[in-house]
């Protein structure tokens, strides 16, 4: 079967876009299409499937194959200090705050989540950030958990192992190498063990899941996420990461989204970081 040979029909096209919308809340434009067979192709090669509307009566009769169905289409970009500055305003500004106010009411518990992480760099970054406004001495009383979730299991399969590549950790100077990895290989690294009792990873569907934590999150990071999801998704998801948001609570954005319809959950830091309203 070659790739020439496959064809998405406008019905067909229609039918995947439901699918996907219904599991996930992402909503797929028409513009991609091409992404839609280009993502799929291998997929039905290894199926033995020779058309998208046979794979559409393939999910419909195995729904084991979802999971692998929206591995395929979701996309995973991420980096280590991705937009670099939304971490220096969390190391030099909302942290502390965080730290302080906890002080102020004598809580030793801080949650932090990174939602829709793909493969965690984001989520060591932030570890990477709290170690350093800590003078990287977390205090053993300080309860700190960092959650990372994605809806792609492949990717969190990744994450979790913690192990990146001498071409993934290129963005990172010498001193946060040493401090966090250890080799494996000449040309990987894993992250080291006595940082990973901060770390937690779990599969989450931020539009279907009932998502509810022992105790709520002082900072969410959600990057480049929402602005896959319609109006009313949108609206759905916010309202969720404001319930479970901490009073003080804070939400770092990607730099194509922004809060602006939902003033009354959330308001203006500085670009893409936003408080929440209580």
């Amino acid at each position: 079967m070659e790739c020439k040979e496959l064809t998405l029909t406008n019905d067909e096209f229609k039918k995947i876009r439901l699918i996907v919308y219904k599991t996930t809340g992402i909503n797929l434009i028409d513009s991609k299409r091409a992404l839609v067979i280009s993502r799929l192709f291998k997929r039905l090669k290894a199926l033995n499937i020779n058309s998208f509307n046979a794979y559409i009566s393939y999910l419909e009769t195995n729904p084991d194959e979802i999971s692998t169905f929206i591995n395929q289409i979701t996309t995973n970009l991420t980096k280590f200090y991705r937009e670099k500055n939304q971490f220096d305003v969390f190391r030099k500004t909302i942290f502390p705050a965080i730290l302080e106010n906890k002080k102020n009411k004598n809580e030793k518990t801080i949650r932090i989540w990174s939602a829709g992480c793909s493969t965690g760099e984001e989520v060591y970054t932030i570890l990477f950030e709290v170690a350093a406004a800590l003078h990287e001495n977390i205090p053993p009383n300080l309860d700190m958990k960092i959650l990372g979730s994605d809806i792609d299991t492949n990717v969190l399969k990744k994450a979790r192992s913690a192990q990146f590549s001498t071409e993934e950790i290129k963005p990172l100077d010498s001193k946060t190498i040493d401090t966090f990895f250890d080799p494996v290989s000449e040309s990987t690294f894993i992250i080291k063990k006595r940082w990973m009792q901060y770390i937690l990873f779990k599969r989450i569907n931020l539009v279907y899941d009932p998502i509810a934590f022992k105790y709520k999150t002082d900072v969410i990071f959600c990057r480049n996420v929402v602005i896959y999801f319609d109006k009313e998704t949108k609206k759905t998801v916010y309202e969720k990461f404001h319930s479970l948001l901490n009073d003080p609570g804070f939400l770092f954005s990607g730099h194509s989204e922004n809060l602006f319809k939902y003033k009354n959950l959330f308001t203006f830091v500085e670009k893409s970081i936003y408080k929440k309203v209580v």
